[in-house]
């Protein structure tokens, strides 16, 4: 069992919004979702198109349990004036409870890695929750112990070529 991966090296994306802090923005898998370019994002579109209504709605009734706080609010702004996709699904009002689901998660260094993730709440810590992810196959289980094996660099190098063919930009 692999415990403890680090969600970047996995869920590598490229925003197309400069982030005010980049080392909490690239860990906030709504921002990496909604404000990347859809050759950047960790969740291809074809593959759920329900995946981000339900992310919304998740966010929605995590929302409901921080009403007036304003760094909530800005948040929320923030994601409803960056993202028409986000909009569209937060006006829908949905609410959403967390369960197991697979997921298809995309990765410029490994190809595609088809994951179960099961969603859960933490009681003991008030508005805390975890996520688990587990490959769905040997096949995702070959390629996670092979993005692992790989180095900080080579894990990188394939998102620095995209962004610097794709979107013009060297990444530091």
């Amino acid at each position: 069992m692999i415990a403890n991966v680090p969600p970047h090296y996995v869920q590598t994306g490229c925003s197309r919004v400069p982030i005010e802090n980049p080392e909490l923005g690239s860990r906030n898998v709504l921002r990496t979702v909604f404000l990347a370019d859809e050759c950047c994002t960790p969740y291809p579109a074809n593959s759920e198109p329900e995946h981000l209504a339900r992310m919304v709605g998740y966010l929605r009734s995590a929302y409901v349990r921080n009403l007036g706080d304003p760094d909530w609010a800005a948040f929320i702004d923030e994601m409803v004036s960056l993202s028409p996709h986000f909009a569209e699904l937060w006006a829908r009002n949905d609410v959403a409870l967390p369960r197991g689901r697979t997921r298809v998660i995309r990765n410029l260094a490994i190809g595609e890695l088809v994951m179960y993730m099961t969603s859960m709440s933490l009681p003991s810590i008030a508005g805390a929750w975890m996520q688990v992810w587990t490959p769905a196959d040997p096949a995702a289980w070959d390629k996670l112990h092979a993005l692992l094996a790989m180095t900080d660099d080579e894990r990188r190098r394939p998102w620095a070529d995209h962004v610097e063919q794709a979107h013009g930009r060297v990444l530091a």
